[in-house]
């Protein structure tokens, strides 16, 4: 730390803003053997300012910086520890690793396409005049690939990626920001605007049935470990307690040698589990709406429960890391399932940890050392993740996240067919395509019947936001009891604000809130205009469209400030904005949201003549059901000896057959019934 102290004073001046020195080449040769970052992974070298590979934090990607230029060189490492440790102005917020990195990795591209103009320096763009710098810029945007540019026309969204790492350049200086801000701007914002309209896909939700399927799979697995797992820890156990035993000079031999008579029972145990972190990381994406990262950084024994209200609340701990203020506990709400499923795991990984302790204890002065370093970071870390299942071993891992490398949690490994009613809601949600990843190949392709889902981390995150919303809406069908907790996930999303972690979600959710308070509108306005709405709401609104359509200039209704809509579009975006929530009840829409002042919803007759009371046909299934239901027990009550007893309900059942008849009389006219006298 005190070697990267000495980098930043050497390579900036601080004065509000932050700026690059201008050191000549006999000064950056100085700074060559100084370590600005220490890497702890097992063989590492010490990473010092004169070398060219960096990465100084083990789960992060690295960045190699070698342009061949001591000055491209130098402003890229300068560069990028000032935005990783200082931001842009004094006492600013620093970057993270990521950002920083792609941002560094343009411009290195950048300064690659400078060296074959004959430039050796950024600094040198400040001598270069406009039109030529213009058209530098511009070449740099659209020259394919193999010229090293960045390929605009294909890849539309490098309008982007240029323009955040071009800023760098005038944010510390190295190019004055009056020419070089102007033409950046020139150049990329229109295109920009134009791939963020035309362009940009958000990451696809997953279809209720392949989500129903996923959680299916997953659950019987952990229920077939929860009742086998003595399988595992038996054998598994028995064969650590043999680890002191074995004389071999090979520590990866030591169960081979001492449980030849006992392997098929390792072979089960392991058989058995092999699946576990799979299964256990899937159900907490799928239930938590954490992200990937932060899933894949889980302790062991993360979980826990307590009792609120009388009512038992599963949650799962997470450690966010934050650059200066250490570690912050996060309580997610989870529900059974997965409290289960990280019980488990925690088990199983409980077994391997041992079996490394008493390698380490028995067998050390035998193994390599990145072995040793491996096994002693790995017990440290204690990652719920952080460990690959085997027979005979124990095996640490590290990445970033679970996507990345570990393919014992490759969500690849879930293999589900896409039927027609997948493929007809995703379209409905605007996102049937198979990848949002230019370099998948697939990025845009829709999904046809029969082909495989492909699964992606941060589709769980988006769905989870989606089922909020959704479970609202009273649309998640028989899914809806294992996500029971969302409602508690909704407050604690909302309450605990100052989590970073939880920004982005919280974005997704009102994405989505968004997304479908239109699409209700649009299907209760659709109803209206086929004059097929009905409830108090849905009268007043036909009524409205009737009027509209016929292009009659006088108000529908007696209110003094009435807006006016010149189509039934206007009249959909006016009451998107104006619609705080829509409240998705089986039988129709109350668009009054969390104020309507009827609690027994499930009671219909009470909403019928409410204003703010939507039928629609996507609604006849429930009204049907409701019909038949009320003939057969209305009959059912009049069959017997003392009808008059179930007066009470018999007007209860009579009122809601009414109700039932006028919907559906409205809705489909030839459908209406009535009870033999």
């Amino acid at each position: 730390m005190a070697e990267l102290s000495k980098v930043i004073s050497c390579i900036t001046d601080i004065e509000t803003r932050i700026t690059i020195k201008n050191l000549s080449a006999s000064e950056i040769k100085e700074l060559a053997p100084l370590v600005p970052w220490r890497n702890n992974h097992s063989g590492a070298e010490l990473m010092t300012f004169g070398g060219s590979y960096f990465k100084p934090f083990s789960r992060e990607r690295a960045v190699v910086i070698d342009t061949g230029s001591v000055f491209f060189d130098y402003e890229l490492k300068a560069i990028l520890i000032a935005a990783l440790h200082l931001g842009t102005v004094e006492g600013g917020t620093p970057y993270k690793w990521k950002t920083a990195l792609n941002r560094v990795r343009t411009l290195k591209t950048f300064s690659q396409f400078l060296q074959a103009r004959k430039l050796s320096s950024f600094r040198e763009l400040n001598d270069i005049p406009e039109l030529k710098l213009r058209t530098i810029l511009r070449d740099f945007l659209y020259n394919p690939k193999n010229e090293g540019g960045m390929d605009l026309k294909c890849y539309t969204s490098a309008a982007k990626t240029v323009r955040e790492g071009i800023k760098f350049l005038f944010i510390y200086e190295l190019v004055s920001p009056h020419l070089l801000s102007r033409l950046i701007d020139e150049l990329t914002l229109v295109k920009i605007t134009k791939h963020e309209d035309e362009h940009r896909l958000k990451h696809s939700i997953i279809p209720t049935n392949i989500m129903k399927a996923i959680i299916a799979t997953s659950n019987d697995y952990i229920q077939k470990v929860k009742a086998n797992i003595n399988v595992f820890t038996h054998a598994h156990k028995q064969a650590n307690q043999r680890i002191y035993k074995a004389r071999t000079a090979d520590p990866s031999q030591v169960l081979h040698v001492t449980c030849h008579n006992i392997d098929k029972e390792l072979s089960e145990g392991y058989e058995l589990v092999r699946g576990l972190s799979l299964h256990t990381y899937t159900l907490i994406l799928a239930f938590t709406g954490m992200r990937d990262n932060e899933v894949y950084a889980l302790k062991n024994h993360c979980h826990a429960h307590r009792v609120e209200t009388g009512e038992t609340v599963y949650i799962i701990k997470s450690e966010l890391s934050k650059t200066t203020d250490g570690l912050l506990e996060l309580d997610w709400i989870a529900n059974e399932l997965v409290y289960d499923a990280v019980a488990l795991l925690s088990k199983v990984n409980d077994v391997y940890q041992e079996r490394a302790r008493l390698l380490l204890t028995h067998h050390k002065h035998n193994m390599p050392k990145k072995h040793i370093d491996r096994y002693e970071k790995g017990l440290k870390n204690n990652r719920l993740f952080g460990l690959r299942h085997t027979k005979a071993t124990a095996r640490f891992i590290e990445a970033a996240r679970g996507s990345d490398a570990d393919v014992s949690i490759s969500l690849g490994r879930h293999r589900f067919q896409v039927t027609a009613a997948d493929i007809e809601q995703l379209e409905k949600m605007g996102c049937n395509y198979q990848s949002i990843n230019q370099q998948s190949g697939k990025r845009g392709m829709k999904y046809k019947v029969g082909d495989f889902f492909n699964f992606t981390a941060h589709q769980f995150r988006h769905t989870f936001a989606w089922f909020i919303i959704a479970n609202r809406l009273g649309d998640l069908d028989d899914i809806k009891y294992q996500f029971k907790h969302l409602n508690n996930v909704m407050t604690f999303v909302y309450s605990e604000r100052g989590y970073e972690a939880l920004s982005e979600l919280r974005t997704v959710i009102e994405y989505f809130e968004e997304f479908v308070n239109k699409q209700a509108l649009e299907d209760i306005v659709d109803s209206a205009k086929q004059n097929k709405v009905a409830g108090g709401g849905g009268n007043r609104l036909a009524l409205f469209i009737a009027k509209l359509n016929a292009n009659q200039t006088q108000t529908v209704f007696s209110t003094q400030q009435q807006p006016h809509f010149n189509n039934t579009r206007e009249l959909i975006d006016f009451a998107t904005k104006h619609s705080d929530s829509i409240r998705g009840l089986p039988h129709g829409y109350c668009t009054k949201g969390v104020s309507c002042k009827i609690k027994n919803a499930s009671d219909p007759s009470h909403c019928l003549y409410c204003d703010t009371y939507y039928a629609t046909p996507k609604h006849l299934p429930y009204w049907k059901a409701i019909q038949h239901n009320c003939i057969q027990k209305i009959e059912r009550i009049k069959m017997l000896p003392d009808p008059s007893r179930y007066q009470a309900f018999l007007t209860g059942l009579e009122d809601n057959l009414s109700a039932a008849n006028q919907i559906l009389d409205k809705l489909e006219p030839t459908t209406q019934l009535k009870v033999d006298q």
